[in-house]
């Protein structure tokens, strides 16, 4: 009978007093509050077409962008200034004359991140791949502040082989400078814009 009093308690014990906190890093977030499952890419993705009244004139041409769309989890009830910086690299066709490897950069910040399954795409202007060439590897760093939480590489690499190139900054676009900003928009967190005259 005092066997089943103690473990009665303790039952409840446990019931009542909170878990202990999980760790907490520097960037203020605890430990696996946010999750990267995976990098995918989308090396030909049309240029979507609308339609407006009255009916402009037809594209002149197929264009293709590059599109890279990263899949992460959030687990604490509301998360801010998530930032994300996406890393191009490009290297020349083969044949071209001049050309050389050139790493492309875009950043965004996401706010008001609910707890869930969420994602955020970048983008490639099909005019800055005609001009500097074909796509090579591409890779993910998310960060809070400026404390590193995750990062991914297409295809996949155990290297930071984006620390050794100089970047090309604004070169890679958010949605929100694409045609895509309004497609499937509900599937898509805010953007935190940058004050005006801050540096990008």
């Amino acid at each position: 009978m005092i066997t089943c009093a103690v473990a009665s308690a303790a039952t409840v014990w446990a019931a009542v007093v909170p878990p202990p906190p999980q760790p907490v890093g520097a960037s203020g977030l605890a430990k696996n509050a946010v999750l990267l499952k995976k990098l995918d890419v989308q090396p030909k993705l049309l240029t979507p077409q609308f339609q407006v009244t009255p009916t402009p004139p037809a594209a002149k041409q197929a264009r293709y962008w590059y599109q890279m769309t990263v899949h992460f989890d959030t687990h604490m009830e509301w998360t801010d200034d998530l930032d994300f910086r996406c890393y191009v690299l490009l290297k020349p066709r083969p044949g071209a004359s001049g050309g050389k490897v050139m790493l492309l950069r875009g950043d965004t910040t996401l706010v008001n991140v609910a707890k869930g399954k969420h994602k955020c795409d970048f983008f490639v202007h099909p005019s800055t791949l005609a001009r500097y060439g074909e796509v090579d590897s591409v890779a993910v760093v998310i960060s809070k502040s400026e404390q590193v939480i995750g990062m991914l590489s297409q295809p996949p690499s155990a290297k930071r082989w984006w620390e050794d190139f100089q970047p090309v900054p604004n070169m890679v676009l958010k949605r929100g400078d694409t045609p895509w900003a309004l497609i499937t928009y509900d599937d898509y967190e805010q953007v935190k814009e940058a004050a005006p005259g801050a540096a990008r």
